[in-house]
């Protein structure tokens, strides 16, 4: 759900999974089906199931954008006994420059968001919901070094609705802040990912 460009749907693809793909921006539903990916266009809050049910449903980095609640009841129901649901992410936390260091440009804007304690924060509350629908959840980590050039970070922070809902005088003077705080070398990071696998128990 949330398929984007279909990075995850063609890699399940490959691996022998029969793909059904949402995605409700149009340029990237068109790019998902260039890779041989069927795709319907909807958010999945609008998205019909029609009756059809499945036996996983996987949102890769995209289930920030769904109200939690009831994006995990909707699964459930679509779901067949014993069906799983998977929920991917990842999060690139700054070594150099370091997180302070990112917190002190950002803090003319306002306060940075984010940050370890909340991306744990927000696994716990996602295992919760999980749980109270009645899935059996096993949760798996992984944390690798990251290095991310100056340009594809300063565009990766513009992602971001905190950032994105400055008004442009201040998101330029914001991008060459970021800019001229990392330097020509780019940023070393730690790549810290998750992967919350739940299982229907009902």
């Amino acid at each position: 759900m949330g398929a984007g460009t279909g990075i995850a749907s063609e890699q399940l693809a490959a691996a022998g999974a029969r793909v059904l793909a949402v995605e409700p921006d149009a340029r990237m539903a068109e790019l998902a089906r260039s890779k041989g990916v069927t795709v319907e266009p909807a958010t999945f809050e609008d998205w019909e199931p029609a009756g059809r049910r499945f036996d996983l449903v996987t949102f890769a980095r995209s289930f920030h954008w769904v109200e939690p609640v009831a994006a995990v009841a909707k699964v459930a129901s679509v779901l067949r006994p014993g069906g799983r649901i998977a929920i991917l992410g990842n999060h690139a936390f700054p070594v150099a420059p370091s997180a302070a260091e990112f917190r002190r440009v950002h803090a003319e804007f306002r306060e940075l968001q984010g940050g370890e304690q909340e991306a744990r924060a927000w696994v716990e509350s996602t295992r919760k919901i999980l749980r109270d629908n009645g899935f059996d959840v096993d949760e798996r980590e992984f944390d690798a070094p990251l290095h991310v050039d100056t340009d594809d970070w300063v565009n990766a922070e513009f992602t971001y609705s905190h950032n994105l809902t400055l008004p442009p005088e201040a998101q330029g003077r914001l991008r060459t802040a970021l800019a001229d705080l990392i330097g020509p070398d780019g940023v070393e990071a730690r790549d810290r990912g998750f992967v919350q696998l739940g299982t229907l128990g009902r």
